[in-house]
């Protein structure tokens, strides 16, 4: 009985520790190169205006970083639109590597063009799953001017902080994106502001996406062993005071 009581002690101070330990798991995705594929791609009111960009070798902060860009040709009006990325570098799939609890994620970024910037600080991230697109909108404060980089940063986002929207096509929804399963990639948004004859840019540097992990999927394998081997320690225990019952008789 006292075997079976330590055991089970013990095997409370595993499940405990295991339980603290997995709490805290969280998966960190940056890719400072820009080395996976990027997927550069822009919406607008007007049509006309083209998305493009790459990696650039001394753009960032400091350094290499990341630059979007959206064209006017002459003949369009001023225009707000959007422009982005989704590195493929940056790859979390939760039904492999465990269900997302939440997020927090931070990158810099920088506006330049040679028309009048009055654009609010929009952290945009973006989760792309299944072919859609998912994006923040949390309003930072304030209005960026343009020619500086600042670092946007947010925490404790959930699905429901993101919302269906495609900036390659610029639909949306009211869909939200899956932190149980299903492989997804991330990137970064940003607003835009065009008139005739103009070319946006905006750079993005140091991106960081830390995910934390539901602790319960691995919490309970563990739990489910150690009533098995509980049940198995009380069987013997009984087969054997019934062994030692017979002969007595």
């Amino acid at each position: 009985m006292k075997l079976q009581s330590r055991l089970a002690g013990a095997f409370a101070s595993a499940c405990v520790l295991v339980w603290a330990v997995t709490a805290s798991a969280s998966t960190v995705l940056s890719d400072g190169a820009f080395s996976g594929t990027i997927a550069v791609g822009s919406h607008s009111g007007d049509p006309l205006g083209s998305a493009g960009g790459s990696p650039c070798g001394l753009c960032g902060n400091p350094l290499g970083g990341l630059q979007a860009t959206v064209s006017y040709p002459a003949g369009t009006g001023t225009s707000i639109s959007d422009v982005g990325f989704v590195d493929g570098s940056l790859a979390y799939n939760p039904g492999v590597q465990g269900a997302i609890a939440s997020i927090t994620a931070s990158y810099d970024r920088r506006l330049d063009t040679n028309f009048a910037i009055n654009l609010p600080f929009n952290f945009r991230l973006v989760i792309e799953q299944g072919g859609v697109d998912y994006v923040t909108a949390i309003n930072q404060g304030g209005s960026d001017t343009g020619g500086a980089f600042h670092t946007l940063s947010a925490s404790g986002l959930t699905a429901n902080s993101f919302t269906q929207f495609d900036f390659f096509t610029g639909v949306g929804g009211s869909a939200h994106p899956d932190f149980t399963t299903g492989a997804m990639l991330f990137g970064v948004l940003a607003l835009t502001q065009n008139g005739p004859n103009q070319t946006f840019v905006a750079t993005f540097d140091n991106i960081s996406v830390t995910l934390d992990q539901t602790p319960l999927p691995a919490a309970l394998p563990l739990f489910a062993s150690g009533l098995g081997a509980l049940g198995l320690l009380g069987w013997r225990r009984k087969r054997k005071a019934t062994a030692i019952a017979k002969l007595l008789d």
